[in-house]
């Protein structure tokens, strides 16, 4: 199933569309709320929350690979200090062409979790140009009870069981939304200033305007 996912074509030119669908998504899970629900209900819809958000920051993450700018950042400040990659694997990396590297790239990304705050704040602060500045510590907490439901059968480590109220799934459902609007401001800015249509020296023109550093360290 994995290797089928990293066949699938991904642009940051449909980024739009994908934006509009998890937008549908957490508009179905909030029609929900209009009524009283069996707790069962509340449980899967919060996953399911979860669960969309990060199929639009994993989608996101990929389409950002199909540009060079933030395949080389990703090359750089991200896969070559991997502990997952053996070091052989990381000469041989740095001695290929940058073209030659995005099958590796996209195989990688597309194996990484973007429910888990760590991941989303140091992949995309290493691949964009402007460093995000999103609501992700909300997510913390969400993405721990998204955790008891999915891994521990429903119930939190000290095995008290995880129940969702209407309250927690709507807060749950802001939380995302918050999110994913955030995240698409910022790719939305990356493909009308960064996109692959400018050329490098119009690339540097608007990063100095800005004042971004195109060398800045991602620790």
């Amino acid at each position: 199933m994995k290797d089928m996912m990293i066949d699938i074509v991904v642009s940051l030119n449909d980024v739009h569309q994908r934006h509009r669908h998890a937008r549908q998504e957490l508009q179905k899970l909030h029609a929900l709320l209009d009524r009283e629900q069996p707790e069962l209900v509340y449980r899967m819809s919060f996953v399911h929350a979860v669960t969309v958000m990060e199929a639009y920051l994993m989608y996101c993450a990929r389409a950002l690979l199909e540009h060079d700018w933030p395949l080389k950042r990703f090359r750089d400040e991200y896969y070559l200090n991997s502990e997952r990659v053996k070091k052989n694997k990381k000469q041989s990396v740095r001695e290929m062409e940058l073209d030659m590297f995005r099958p590796a790239a996209r195989n990688y990304v597309s194996r990484m979790t973007f429910h888990n705050v760590k991941t989303i704040e140091r992949y995309f602060s290493a691949v964009l140009h402007t460093p995000p500045v999103w609501p992700v510590k909300p997510l913390d907490i969400i993405a721990d009870w998204r955790n008891d439901l999915v891994h521990r059968n429903g119930v939190d480590e000290h095995d008290v069981p995880r129940g969702i109220s209407a309250q927690q799934l709507q807060n749950a459902l802001q939380r995302v939304s918050d999110l994913i609007e955030a995240a698409h401001r910022s790719l939305c800015q990356e493909v009308d200033y960064f996109g692959n249509w400018r050329s490098e020296e119009n690339r540097e023109i608007i990063a100095s305007a800005l004042n971004i550093s195109t060398d800045r360290d991602v620790s």
